[in-house]
């Protein structure tokens, strides 16, 4: 900021500093008051005036403060009411699919792995418990079935589906820009609102469609691109307390995909882009073990397991396991 500009400092003052090199306030600043005594004319001005100006460009210049208890206040809080209820099998792995986190989680695993039916159960538990509640779902695949939601719905017991259907805002998004204009109406609605939003989730089902065509060892745009959209789902989960869940495929090696070892899609880097990586396992290949849970190659219940593979901010190797029934209602506790 240039001295002349700052209307609380005198003018005289302003232009003998500047006419003798101290035009900026970063110089004016950094320099000692003795340095700037003696650049100026003798008797034009004092010691005592020189460490007022001081004060008074630094008042001005500096950013107003702030008590650490205002900034508390001003941080969305999760209102306590607002959760979900989800069987005690998957407690080790609750806290990454809660409502209002701020979160950005990577849900990722094998193509069958009925990824997007377990989300989806858990975003209608989270819509039945809390009346005034909304989810924003983007299908990228235009695989989204409302008669899966309503069939789910059904096996909660709502005779009238509780207007869940009506809360769950379906977007279809089969390119790059028009996944970038639904975040950007979604972030101006949401500024729109007072208080605590009443989003608890925001899914992006899936997000292999839209990038992996784009990523290319010979050009970094598919990469940038991919930076891009994890920055602005991080902007809007933390700015309006909303738990983003980022559905991703995996890659094998496509000669012998038995042998080889299975991994998110999107490369490596993708993984650092959100807040917690989990992955859920292809029931064909989950181990029995005495403590799984409604497992019966007999009947419709297949147990599925879920594991943390990264995470910023709780236990990497956490798992839990949950059962669907015919592949997509998610068993309650027995």
């Amino acid at each position: 900021m240039r001295l002349g500009a700052i209307p609380e400092l005198p003018n005289a003052i302003a232009k003998s500093l500047e006419e003798h090199g101290i035009k900026t306030d970063a110089i004016f600043l950094s320099m000692a008051p003795l340095d700037i005594l003696r650049k100026l004319p003798l008797g034009s001005i004092s010691l005592g005036e020189i460490n007022r100006c001081k004060e008074i460009v630094a008042r001005v210049s500096a950013a107003p403060g702030q008590s650490a208890s205002s900034l508390l206040k001003s941080v969305p809080q999760k209102p306590s009411s607002m959760n979900v209820e989800l069987p005690l099998s998957l407690e080790p792995v609750q806290s990454y699919f809660s409502p209002h986190t701020d979160k950005v989680v990577e849900l990722s695993g094998d193509r069958n792995s009925r990824k997007s039916e377990f989300i989806l159960n858990i975003v209608l538990r989270y819509l039945t418990t809390n009346a005034c509640s909304i989810v924003h779902w983007v299908d990228t695949t235009g695989d989204f079935s409302t008669t899966k939601a309503s069939n789910i719905l059904k096996q909660f017991g709502l005779d009238k589906e509780n207007n869940c259907l009506e809360r769950i805002q379906v977007s279809l998004a089969l390119e790059v820009e028009q996944l970038y204009d639904i975040l950007d109406g979604l972030a101006t609605s949401l500024e729109a609102e007072d208080g605590i939003s009443a989003t608890g989730y925001l899914v992006v089902d899936n997000v292999t469609a839209l990038y992996g065509p784009l990523l290319s060892v010979a050009s970094s745009q598919g990469h940038a691109l991919m930076v891009d959209l994890m920055r602005r789902l991080r902007i809007i989960a933390q700015t309006h307390l909303i738990t983003v869940i980022v559905i991703n495929d995996s890659i094998s090696n496509f000669q012998d995909p038995a042998k080889s070892i299975r991994k998110p899609a999107l490369g490596p880097s993708f993984t650092f882009l959100t807040d917690a990586t989990l992955w859920m396992s292809d029931p064909r290949l989950v181990t029995k073990s005495p403590g799984a849970t409604y497992h019966n190659e007999k009947s419709d219940y297949i147990n599925y397991l879920l594991e943390v593979t990264k995470s910023s901010f709780g236990i990497t190797g956490a798992a839990g396991s949950f059962s669907l029934w015919s592949g997509l209602y998610m068993l309650p506790d027995k």
